[in-house]
């Protein structure tokens, strides 16, 4: 999508560009208009840098989400791209034989490990200290030699820990260090199958790299897993044997060696069958290739929500960059008129419009993409909270891609915005222009209003059959009102503009309300994009029945605004109800700004009536669950 907006408004830019260079005449008038209206000129850029600023932040956010859980792969995996897990040592020797024969190419190293959960404890420091103790811990038992050597292109964790623990000694990473109060020196005590072996801790491991695997994890002697599970088993034959890893590094750099996952998964499949082992005995895992994919469905679920939310305000902007627009036309609109007098043409006059339009969009796009990088930063910054709870370290990204996305966006937007309303007010009638009267209705514009009309009845069915046989929600939602907004125009020269515009605007609402009832399957577990449409649909209808009865409002304003005490009332709505169209864009405008507000009220009221009840069906009528590890079991009377 990002090269086409790209190539879009490069060609609406080299337009003006050729404009600025080869016409002089329109080159003058636009620097004049830009120059001897400082006001409009801010008004302008003020209205159409909201919608790139929306679109930066939105994306920005995105970016940072999908940084912050790619960056797992460097803190909690770093060089391991695949991994083979098995309960069975001698499946794990088997399969280590078949591995470690003939690597291809795609392979840079493998290296191997065992690992069980356990529980870890300290004793606190002073008389009255209290035991410290973390019951989610990861031991794993690998040579360190072997490991910093398996991560040449990558961290391992392991480059300032010195050698692998010897027998009574432990080397323990930073986030379980930091929650126990340990430093190099100290003694903890591992809890598992069992026993608690006490162990001097001879290193502070990063988390990072194999170091950095499961977050909280202890690294001990080769060997002290198996020892302690033998001591076990024959008491407890229920106790889980330790697990037998076998990590797998691709070429490459930490992110982008997951690229010959796919083919060092099926080399690696290929040679454990060839070995006579069966694949129920043993689990490949493509592990990072599945958390970088984890990462970008979570940046693009981030940035869907953000934008959704955040398309209400762009629509609102796109609004509000039409009506200034108009309002200057119209204003200008004898300036034009004399333009076209003295010879300039129709396309002249879009083409003068558009230049000067091109100025505006350009500086507003400079500084929404601007002001949406600082916006993202906000968020980003009132979102770390939320990553913390999982020890995730929110990393504040902003790719070159979004830039330039939301760059084009926002000129395609805006540059749209100024070539459709130039392009209608470049009809105008020059006589009716000079003397600013209204503009007379043609046989040719209304042949092109009945066209216009039926184009839209026909696009409504269309995206009702789609909808309704594709079970596709965005075409169901739209369908109807895109149909009611065609036959009122339709219709309007035979019921009236008035009643028309009403029917419509009622059925859309109707059909707003009551599409999820109509259609159960079309608009089943919609996505909140969704909620977008219907929000526009039912405003879009709601301003048009306000605008079409515009008479309830002047009788109203008949009857309680006679008098000296009404003479505000009667000029504060004297010239919204003499400009209909340019209200509806106004009140459209605000009318999505409430809604927004609602909506997201709405939302917070629904979670948090829904907190007590998820509570209660969560703990399942219990207050305090304990558990016991299989590692370590602990019998039920203790």
């Amino acid at each position: 999508m990002t090269p086409v907006l790209v190539s879009i408004a490069a060609v609406m830019i080299a337009v003006a560009a050729h404009d600025l260079v080869r016409r002089p005449v329109l080159r003058r008038q636009a620097i004049r208009n830009l120059v001897r209206r400082p006001g409009e000129t801010g008004l302008m850029i003020g209205g159409a840098l909201l919608g790139t600023a929306i679109i930066t932040a939105s994306l920005v956010v995105g970016d940072t989400v999908a940084s912050t859980v790619r960056d797992v792969a460097r803190t909690n995996l770093g060089p391991i791209d695949e991994a083979l897990t098995t309960d069975d040592l001698q499946v794990a020797d088997a399969a280590w034989n078949a591995l470690s024969a003939s690597p291809p190419a795609e392979v840079d190293g493998l290296v191997r490990a065992t690992g069980a959960r356990v529980a870890v404890s300290r004793d606190g420091d002073g008389a009255d200290a209290k035991r410290l103790a973390d019951t989610s811990v990861w031991a794993f038992e690998l040579d360190f030699d072997e490991a910093r050597a398996f991560a040449a292109d990558a961290p391992s964790g392991f480059e300032q820990a010195g050698t692998t623990p010897g027998p009574g000694e432990v080397a323990v990473s930073e986030p379980l260090a930091a929650t126990l109060g340990a430093k190099v020196g100290d003694t903890v005590a591992v809890h598992a199958y069992g026993r608690s072996t006490e162990l001097q801790v001879v290193a502070i491991t990063p988390r990072v790299g194999l170091g950095g695997r499961a977050t909280d994890n202890v690294h001990l002697a080769p060997g002290t897993l198996d020892d302690l599970f033998d001591a076990v088993h024959a008491s407890n034959p229920e106790a889980t044997p330790p697990g037998r890893y076998i990590y797998i590094s691709n070429q490459g750099g930490v992110f982008d060696s997951a690229a010959s996952t796919d083919a060092v998964i099926e080399w690696a499949s290929g040679a454990l069958a060839s070995a006579g082992i069966d694949s129920d005995q043993y689990d490949l895992g493509r592990w990072k290739a599945n958390l970088l994919e984890e990462a970008d469905a979570e940046g693009t679920e981030f940035t869907t929500i953000f934008s959704s939310i955040g398309a209400f305000a762009v629509i609102s902007g796109i609004l509000l960059l039409v009506n200034i627009v108009a309002m200057l036309a119209e204003e200008r609109r004898n300036q034009l008129g004399i333009l076209r007098a003295l010879g300039l043409r129709r396309g002249q006059v879009v083409r003068l419009m558009a230049l000067e339009g091109t100025a505006y969009a350009v500086a507003s796009t400079a500084i929404g993409v601007a002001v949406g990088v600082g916006v993202g930063w906000v968020v980003a910054g009132l979102t770390a909270q939320v990553f913390e709870r999982d020890r995730l370290n929110l990393v504040f990204t902003v790719e070159r891609s979004s830039l330039v996305t939301a760059a084009a966006t926002g000129l395609v937007l805006t540059l749209a915005a100024v070539w459709l309303a130039s392009t209608r007010l470049a009809r105008l009638n020059v006589i009716a222009a000079i003397r600013d009267l209204d503009q007379p209705r043609s046989a040719r514009r209304r042949r092109a209003a009945l066209a216009g009309a039926m184009g839209l009845l026909l696009a409504g069915l269309l995206a009702l059959l789609v909808g309704a046989g594709s079970n596709s929600p965005v075409p169901a939602l739209v369908s109807v009102p895109l149909a009611c907004a065609g036959l009122g125009v339709a219709l309007s020269g035979l019921i009236g503009q008035r009643a028309a515009a009403t029917l419509a605007g009622l059925a859309s609402i109707a059909w707003g309300v009551g599409v999820f009832s109509a259609l159960p399957d079309a608009m089943d577990n919609p996505e909140i994009s969704v909620f977008v449409f219907q929000g526009v649909v039912m405003v879009s209808g709601a301003v048009a029945v306000a605008t079409a009865n515009q008479s309830l409002w002047e009788a109203a304003l008949r009857r309680f605004g006679s008098g000296r005490r009404g003479v505000a009332l009667r000029l504060g709505l004297a010239y919204p109800l003499a400009r209909p169209i340019r209200s509806a864009l106004l009140l459209a405008m605000f009318s999505l700004v409430i809604f927004t507000i609602t909506f997201m009220a709405v939302l917070v009221a629904v979670f948090d009536s829904g907190a007590d009840s998820i509570a209660d069906q969560t703990a399942a009528g219990f207050d305090v669950v304990v558990e016991t590890s299989r590692n370590s079991p602990t019998p039920i009377e203790e």
